[in-house]
């Protein structure tokens, strides 16, 4: 298995680190004795969150105005090949990584999105202990389910992504004051930054992210190098947990 950490400086955009550090056993993915020609994914017992606890997934820490990269990319290699993360398994890991930045003393706003209710479901500990603003009426639901207490904007409600949105939501937000924003975004691209197809959504996540000490964009790889029509925010001013 491999970690890598990747940070990057906000300000010039180049790489000032990479770090690999090589786990020894089977920690996240291992391979079926008696299949040797068909590496397997496989979780072992404890789930995605003890997993991501075994290989070092803690707080990484977010300096303002810089790019963190926290890459849990792991590979298997055998006769066949190499075998990657299904987007499910994925997905979790990420969000794995991202619940265990919350502490219990964070006022924390999670994006509507479906990273993002991975990183919901992933909460335990003294992340339950936290107060959440969301504006996803799943996350929103599965937060009241954890005994966590939580607070959702007014605004207009989109039924396709149950995100809401508009000017009610915007004036809401920015009523508040976040230690961390967990955000979702459709493209990440160097020169045009974070952005997402739909503008009233940017205008939440922009305001959002305003408005949070540290924003953390949970985004896979296919979205990177793409470009959406509406900006949400230039790429210095985020974190990106991502595969």
């Amino acid at each position: 298995s491999y970690f890598f950490a990747v940070v990057l400086n906000g300000g010039g955009g180049t790489a000032v680190g990479v770090h690999i550090l090589l786990k020894a056993g089977v920690l996240l993915l291992g391979r079926a004795a008696a299949d040797e020609h068909q590496p397997r994914v496989l979780v072992p017992g404890g789930g995605i969150a003890a997993t991501a606890g075994r290989l070092g997934l803690g707080s990484a820490g977010c300096a303002a105005g810089a790019v963190l990269i926290a890459c849990a990319a792991a590979l298997v290699t055998g006769r066949a090949g190499v075998v990657a993360l299904g987007s499910a398994l994925l997905a979790a890991v990420i969000a794995a990584a991202a619940a265990a930045l919350i502490h219990a003393e964070d006022f924390v706003f999670i994006d509507a999105g479906s990273t993002t209710l991975e990183l919901v479901r992933a909460l335990e500990g003294e992340a339950l202990q936290a107060n959440y603003v969301t504006n996803g009426v799943a996350h929103a639901r599965t937060l009241a389910q954890k005994g966590c207490r939580v607070f959702l904007p007014g605004g207009l409600l989109r039924p396709q992504t149950e995100a809401i949105v508009g000017a009610a939501a915007v004036s809401s937000l920015q009523q508040y004051n976040f230690t961390k924003a967990f955000m979702g975004a459709n493209g990440v691209a160097l020169e045009a930054g974070f952005t997402t197809p739909d503008p009233e959504e940017a205008a939440v996540k922009a305001t959002v992210v305003h408005r949070a000490r540290e924003s953390w964009f949970l985004v896979d790889d296919a979205k990177f190098a793409r470009i959406c029509p509406a900006v949400i925010a230039d790429l210095h001013s985020g974190a990106i947990l991502t595969n």
